[in-house]
């Protein structure tokens, strides 16, 4: 179970953006939005799509065949939680297929948000691909809508720019922190010492146009007793700005994501500016 925002009103806003999405055999699945309040896309076996809460379908598609077998369908699914004034709607390659308004989309009167994602076949023997996943809770002015199709491009760190930490291997610290897959204790960088900083040059992005966001992972573990925080950085020519600090909290290695809407110097992102800018981190 994925957790996602939780709401601070009675109305919280999701939106769920499912890309290129494959059926292997027939098509009698489910693809489920499921939260506290169950709010769910039903795939039926004639390839239109259902709107329900919980098991009660509220709306379904006049259009059947909208979602086919062995094919990549790219869906977004927006919703409104509310108790009578709830609005719904799905969009299947970019089409808006079922929607309505004035609707009751929150199943549980004490939870007035969304906060769960799943996503799952209908049965066993079925297969179900997804890629390309993002969710939006509406909030802040940037992001806070349909996107239309995206695609995720992971880049990697090629250089050291500032080098605080220690190297395990003793080398570069960019090749310490660079493993496709994840190597866990084999290369890594370590700090006892808060306010140092690792920051490292980045692979080249192929030109992209509309760049919604840069996502920084970095994974993370304590080593002792002490708690630590991470800060994720990302610099520019002329400024470095900060996600908010996280704590690390475990011993076992755990991913740590911050977004960057914009560049370091407030701009939109654009290819340039995600090669050009360096990111890191800086221990707290």
């Amino acid at each position: 179970m994925n957790r996602l925002p939780r709401g601070t009103s009675n109305r919280a806003f999701i939106e769920v953006t499912i890309s290129w999405i494959v059926f292997r055999g027939d098509y009698a699945a489910e693809i489920l939005f499921i939260c506290l309040v169950r709010m769910n896309i039903l795939i039926n076996t004639n390839g239109s799509v259902a709107v329900r809460r919980d098991i009660t379908t509220l709306a379904t598609s006049a259009n059947t065949g909208i979602i086919t077998a062995n094919t990549w369908h790219h869906i977004v699914f927006k919703v409104l939680c509310d108790n009578s004034a709830g609005t719904y709607e799905v969009w299947v390659d970019g089409v808006s297929e079922v929607s309505g308004s004035g609707a009751d989309t929150r199943e549980h009167a004490s939870k007035a948000y969304h906060n769960g994602l799943q996503l799952r076949a209908g049965s066993l023997t079925q297969a179900v691909w997804f890629d390309d996943l993002y969710v939006l809770d509406g909030a802040g002015a940037k992001n806070n809508d349909t996107l239309g199709d995206k695609i995720a491009t992971r880049v990697n760190p090629d250089g050291d720019d500032t080098t605080d930490w220690t190297a395990n291997g003793g080398g570069n610290h960019y090749s310490d922190v660079d493993g496709i897959p994840f190597d866990g204790d084999t290369n890594f960088v370590s700090t006892d010492t808060a306010t140092d900083q690792d920051i490292f040059t980045y692979g080249a992005l192929a030109g992209s146009a509309n760049i919604a966001c840069v996502q920084v992972t970095t994974d993370a573990k304590e080593s002792s007793a002490k708690s630590y925080q991470l800060k994720t950085l990302a610099k520019s020519a002329g400024n470095t700005v900060n996600g908010a600090d996280q704590y690390v909290g475990s011993t076992d290695w755990l991913g740590r994501s911050i977004v960057f809407e914009e560049d370091p110097d407030g701009a939109n992102w654009v290819s340039s500016t995600v090669n050009s800018t360096k990111f890191g981190m800086e221990a707290v």
